[in-house]
């Protein structure tokens, strides 16, 4: 998504549209103190008096640590995934909205050490992502939405994906900078694409590939191979001067594959009705 504009139009003229969504943010994120989902983490993560449950580091951990003279807070209500994605960076106010209250499977409980690790990581991948965005306009947003359609339940087409166990490879889970070395630049016209469609997104399954290609590469595509060549339906029509469906419809029809494809003569009727009426026994 693109960045705000730095043109105060908001508040009066007084506030920046990223000032405007911060303010929305954090009143936002005082408004969660109250929802019951993020007390009830905490609640179930209590082992005995004073005592929870971390899920980062899977510990027992006192409810407060001393730091110096003080003693501070050790155990938190933390998100996951995170609010903002820190990879897509802003979306809508509805997905964020519904990240920020959500139910009890979206929140973990964490204590103080996890936390803040996982705060640092997060902001972090915020720092590379802006400058990714910046640097590889064309190949990054791609590499986002093959990492959320994969790992992401709530996106719409997951189930086409990771819920098929459609998977992104280690390598390039670990870092953009690998999914870059190993495809190069994105040509332009181009998107990234599987050769097996049942495969998963890796060095040796993905390539740059046209609208064309990828539409001649779905788990829908019809292909035929003929002496040698392999090519889908419409493929083959262009090549020989026709439709794709009419080659489709001379197949369904009981001709040949070199009878539909032109390079035999074509039956007659009586022959058509013969070959029907020996599959049909």
């Amino acid at each position: 998504m693109a960045r705000p504009s730095g043109e105060k139009t908001r508040c009066g003229g007084r506030w920046t549209e990223a000032k405007f969504n911060s303010f929305i943010k954090n009143q936002l994120r005082q408004a969660t103190r109250k929802w019951a989902p993020l007390q009830d983490v905490i609640t179930q993560a209590r082992t005995r008096r004073g005592f929870y449950m971390c899920a980062g580091c899977n510990e027992e951990v006192p409810a407060t640590i001393k730091t110096g003279a003080r003693r501070q807070k050790n155990i938190y209500a933390d998100h996951e995934p995170a609010v903002i994605d820190p990879e897509v960076g802003f979306t809508t106010w509805d997905e964020c909205i519904e990240r920020m209250f959500t139910e009890l499977e979206g929140a973990q409980a964490l204590c103080h050490a996890c936390h803040s690790s996982k705060t640092k990581e997060e902001t972090g991948t915020r720092v590379s992502a802006r400058g990714y965005y910046k640097t590889h306009p064309d190949e990054y947003p791609g590499y986002v939405a093959m990492k959320g359609r994969c790992n992401n339940p709530k996106k719409s087409d997951y189930g086409y994906y990771g819920g098929r166990g459609i998977q992104v490879c280690d390598s390039w889970t670990a870092s953009f900078a690998n999914f870059i070395a190993d495809m190069g630049p994105r040509p332009e016209g181009h998107t990234l694409d599987r050769i097996d469609n049942d495969g998963d997104y890796s060095k040796e399954n993905c390539r740059w590939a046209t609208f064309e290609e990828q539409m001649n590469n779905t788990r829908q595509t019809v292909t035929i191979e003929f002496e040698g060549q392999k090519m889908s339906l419409a493929q083959w029509g262009r090549y020989i001067g026709v439709k794709g469906q009419t080659v489709s419809n001379r197949l369904k029809n009981k001709w040949t594959v070199a009878e539909a494809l032109g390079f035999e003569p074509r039956p007659s009727r009586a022959e058509v009705k013969e070959r029907k009426a020996k599959e049909n026994k």
